[in-house]
């Protein structure tokens, strides 16, 4: 999630230029001032990572055991239920 640049754009704090940011501030979407998806790609860490693109569809998990030894690489295809 893109919290820090968001909450630095609503208390009106510059970024400083020698910090480097992969995310982007949502602030002017919800302040609708942007229509449209802020990102292509979707990719985000918990015990885990996982990523999704929005062109290809796909939804992948990428696990890495304790020790970093190994790692799986899952693609589940979304479905959609009625």
């Amino acid at each position: 999630m893109d919290f820090y640049p968001t909450a630095l754009d609503a208390a009106d704090i510059s970024i400083p230029k020698d910090l480097k940011l992969d995310g982007v501030s949502l602030l002017p979407w919800l302040q609708d001032k942007k229509q449209g998806e802020p990102h292509k790609n979707l990719t985000w860490i918990t015990s885990y990572s996982h990523w999704f693109d929005e062109e290809n569809i796909p939804f992948w998990i990428i696990t890495t055991n304790l020790f970093a030894i190994s790692q799986t690489i899952t693609r589940i295809t979304p479905t959609l239920r009625t």
